[in-house]
């Protein structure tokens, strides 16, 4: 790379040795000549005005602009009359621009340094840079933050346009009239402020704030929770409400304010007494669609505020009054789609308040609510879509895991009494025939006299062997494998085959309007 280099650099300094420059080829013999001393240049050509009287021998001899008055390059000589960069601009196409300083100027540059003499200017191409810095400095602003330039409203559309601004010029100049605000330093304002406070005899503000102790944070442990009573964790837990409950809260305010109905003799501030739960329970079956979301929300309020509410209302036979409202939330012909998203906003509350109670085994056989939570499951796409962990499926899976160990006892407990109930298996017995040697056969008569004095022998019957019952013998592991994977699939068909069987049931119910009313889908 370094050899290409220097071989186009010769290349360079070649071609600008033959280049027939007249300027050029005149202005080396006179450097050469005279190289210690200047050269003074005398003539009435035009261009003698805009070149230098004295020419330095030793530098460049390129003519410059010099803001219109025509100089010198003050660059050194290199072995020739001009320096590398002009040199350069001497072998192009375009040539020096201004020429040399003891040569003309080509024409359409002379026009430039004439116009530059005419006007007075002292440099034609930064006439505006001149114009800046002869004006007189401005004071410089302070910067600060950018303010956001604020868009009108639409309401504020219709209002007068501001008049049109003034010509930057005019701008100009009022701000350098107007005389600059000087900011003092703040120690400086607030002594004056104070001093006027005093003049006018007005007491001095005391800067100094009281200091008040730091309390110290309070540590919690595990103990200390375990000290603490009922009352004083129920009112710990009253204090970690979320903001849902907040939300509760002002909306059962709201409705306290507006609507009194059916909640005006049974609530107290917001939440049902224990004494009044077998009134609330009996007022669930007579309430409107209207009103039923907002007594669930008194239901799950009073939850919140006293642990004991939920298996009071569970004994009252609160569950069997929910049982209904969700019945009510199944489809049928004659809900149109408001009342169908009224009762889906109650099933929603309804499933949560199901989640919260005591509920207890026999309760749910009492009410049989797990079928009608099967088939809001399969009716009621809001309460699987968007009740998360309260969808019907999962709250039966919660209540079966609850109470499996209750639920095998019950079972165990029924087998013994099950097999002494049942009366004794009876012993079939079964005759066995005896082999044909084991038969006594009669003699053949004779025709003697002593044949017929002879005694005929007796048949012996063989004896009845009684059957003993032989214990079941269990089958190997590997059986017993393969019959549960048997029984895994048959019970999956099982299931799919009973759930589509309830589905063609529930329909077949609901296309009927009489059937609906009269019909319990609940285990007998």
């Amino acid at each position: 790379m370094a050899f290409l280099m220097a071989d186009l650099q010769r290349g360079v300094w070649a071609k600008a040795k033959e280049v027939p420059a007249d300027p050029v080829e005149d202005a080396q013999p006179a450097a050469q000549g005279g190289e210690a001393a200047d050269k003074v240049l005398s003539g009435e050509e035009e261009w003698h005005i805009f070149s230098p009287k004295q020419i330095d021998a030793r530098r460049c001899l390129a003519r410059t602009w010099n803001s219109g008055q025509g100089g010198q390059c003050e660059e050194a000589r290199s072995g020739c009359s001009l320096c590398y960069k002009h040199q350069r601009m001497a072998v192009s196409t375009v040539g020096l621009s201004y020429g040399l300083v003891d040569g003309p100027i080509p024409e359409h540059r002379l026009a430039q340094f004439r116009e530059a003499a005419l006007r007075g200017v002292t440099s034609a191409p930064g006439r505006k840079r001149a114009e800046r810095e002869s004006e007189p400095p401005k004071p410089k602003r302070k910067k600060g933050k950018k303010m956001r330039k604020l868009k009108p409203k639409p309401k504020d559309a219709k209002l007068p346009k501001e008049k049109p601004k003034e010509k930057a010029s005019k701008d100009k100049e009022s701000k350098s009239e107007q005389p600059q605000r000087v900011r003092q330093p703040i120690g400086s304002q607030r002594a004056m402020k104070e001093s006027k406070e005093e003049k006018r005899g007005r007491p001095k503000k005391s800067t100094s704030t009281p200091t008040e102790p730091v309390k110290e944070p309070e540590v919690r442990s595990r103990r200390f929770l375990q000290s603490m009573n009922e009352a004083e964790l129920q009112k710990r837990n009253r204090q970690k409400w979320s903001s849902v409950d907040v939300a509760m809260d002002q909306a059962l305010q709201q409705m306290d304010l507006e609507s009194r109905g059916p909640f005006q003799g049974l609530t107290d501030k917001g939440t049902i007494p224990l004494p009044r739960v077998g009134k609330a329970v009996e007022m669930m079956t007579t309430t409107s669609l209207e009103q039923r979301l907002q007594f669930t929300m008194v239901l799950r309020k009073s939850m919140h505020h006293n642990l004991q509410f939920g298996s009071a209302f569970v004994n009252a036979g609160g569950v069997t009054a929910l049982r209904g409202w969700l019945q009510d939330a199944l489809p049928a012909k004659q809900n149109g789609k408001e009342q169908l998203r009224k009762h889906e906003a109650v099933v929603l509350e309804a499933l949560g308040l199901l989640q919260t109670l005591p509920v207890t085994l026999q309760t749910l056989r009492a009410s049989g609510i797990g079928r009608t939570l099967m088939a809001i499951r399969n009716y009621c796409a809001p309460a699987m879509a968007d009740a998360g962990e309260l969808v019907p499926l999962g709250e039966v899976n919660r209540w079966m895991k609850k109470f499996r160990t209750e639920l095998m006892q019950t079972k165990a407990k029924a087998k013994p009494e099950a097999s002494a109930a049942k009366p004794p298996a009876e012993v079939t017995v079964r005759p066995v025939v005896p082999p044909a040697s084991a038969l006594v056969r009669p003699a053949p008569m004779s025709t003697s006299s002593a044949s017929s004095s002879a005694v005929r022998p007796v048949p012996v019957h063989p004896a009845q062997p009684l059957r003993v019952a032989v214990p079941a013998r269990r089958p190997a592991f590997r059986t017993r494998m393969l019959t549960r994977k048997r029984d895994r699939e048959r019970k999956a068909v099982n299931e799919t085959e009973a759930t589509l069987q309830q589905l063609f049931l529930l329909g077949k119910v609901l296309e009927d309007d009489d059937g609906v009313k009269t019909y319990d889908i609940c285990d007998d």
